[in-house]
């Protein structure tokens, strides 16, 4: 399933990346245990015997014990690899915090948090609670605040979130891809009624959107 927006997208192929890597170290990690369970598990016979042929355990490098070269290339494909996923990491998160705001066709909105509710401020002046309609294909930059206490607005599956604080502005950005219906929600704990801090995003499509914000102009008006 294709990601809603580029902001999902690039956390999506981050995550990806994170849990292969994983998978595949864990796999050669238990191969290399297997390895040495049944290579150097002691024999059935000397069991028997009571393992008086057990050779003496002595602290040192010895031939039978490894080598240095797979020790050394094991350090730098691990080391390759640890730094390959921080560089991916700071690249997701610079992507996220480059805001477009000299992209003349951004729309600016204003959100304004508040126990417990969502308003959103237009260009035009007119402010709507509970919902928030954009276009489609469009970088949209927020401008996120709060009226009370400490919130944090967040757009789950466009994997958007950034804090609310009073008396301060924070800034975020999203463009949806699809056109749909998505839910924004508080995840910092404001009180009583912050489960049901949520509102709706619907992405249009240009036209609609369009229509509908010059009626909205017109209203105001």
């Amino acid at each position: 399933m294709a990601a809603p927006a580029p902001s999902a997208e690039i956390w999506n192929s981050l995550f990806m990346m994170y849990v292969t890597s994983a998978v595949v170290i864990s796999a050669v990690v238990l191969a290399i245990l297997g390895y040495f369970v049944l290579r150097y598990r002691q024999p059935s016979s000397s069991l028997a015997d009571g393992g008086q042929d057990e050779p003496e355990f002595r602290i040192g490098a010895e031939p039978t014990r490894g080598s240095a070269k797979v020790a050394i290339a094991l350090s730098v494909i691990l080391g390759l690899l640890f730094v390959g996923l921080t560089a991916s990491t700071f690249s997701a998160m610079e992507f996220m915090e480059e805001i477009p705001e000299d992209n003349p066709d951004a729309l600016h909105i204003k959100v304004t948090a508040f126990q417990w509710g969502w308003q959103f401020t237009y260009p035009n002046g007119r402010t709507i609670t509970g919902e928030l309609r954009v276009p489609v294909n469009t970088p949209i930059v927020l401008e996120i605040t709060s009226r009370d206490v400490f919130h944090t607005f967040a757009i789950a599956a466009f994997k958007v979130k950034k804090d609310a604080i009073p008396d301060r502005i924070n800034f975020a950005w999203f463009e949806a891809k699809e056109a749909g219906e998505y839910r924004i929600q508080c995840y910092e704990l404001c009180g009583t009624g912050h489960a049901k801090m949520i509102a709706t995003l619907l992405a249009m499509e240009p036209e609609q959107f369009e229509a509908w914000y010059g009626k909205l102009s017109e209203e105001k008006g």
